[in-house]
């Protein structure tokens, strides 16, 4: 089901930009970088991989300057979920209460920002933290980190292979 999202959002896509936000200190607030930092390994052809942690707003020329045709920015996020649970969207409001970590500058405002100045579209991919305290992510999330990885190099690589 998250694959098949993925490849509805993601048609058309020519480049694509994967930004991981949050903080590798703060437990379950690492997934977004977690899953950057392994998608960057398989180095994807059309794939910028952005590892952003508390300030992807650093990485708006970086961004900018790949032109990239999709954002996918990956976060842990409040939704009400269990932990691990995945939401996926365009647009983070529409999620309801969504907390997404910590970081200085609010996700939609930049998401809003690279809309903007890059003309791409932006997926934002949630996890549901359990725990943001300590430095180990809990299970739970470590499960979906791996699950999302798998699907983003599949859906990426069938996409713009």
């Amino acid at each position: 089901m998250i694959a098949d999202m993925l490849r509805e959002m993601l048609r058309g896509a020519v480049r694509v930009a994967v930004v991981g936000v949050g903080s590798r200190i703060r437990g379950d607030d690492a997934v977004g970088v977690e899953v950057a930092r392994r998608l960057g390994e398989a180095r994807l052809r059309g794939v910028l991989v952005v590892e952003a942690e508390t300030t992807p707003e650093n990485f708006t020329g970086v961004i900018r300057r790949f032109n990239p045709s999709h954002v996918v920015i990956v976060d842990a996020a409040d939704f009400g979920g269990k932990p691990g649970d995945v939401a996926i969207t365009a647009d983070a409001s529409s999620l309801g209460g969504v907390t997404f970590s910590t970081h200085r500058t609010s996700l939609s405002v930049f998401a809003k920002f690279v809309e903007a100045s890059v003309g791409a579209s932006v997926i934002f991919i949630g996890v549901q933290p359990k725990s943001t305290a300590g430095e180990e992510m809990s299970p739970e999330v470590k499960e979906s980190a791996e699950a999302l990885i798998k699907i983003l190099r599949g859906v990426l690589s069938e996409l713009l292979g």
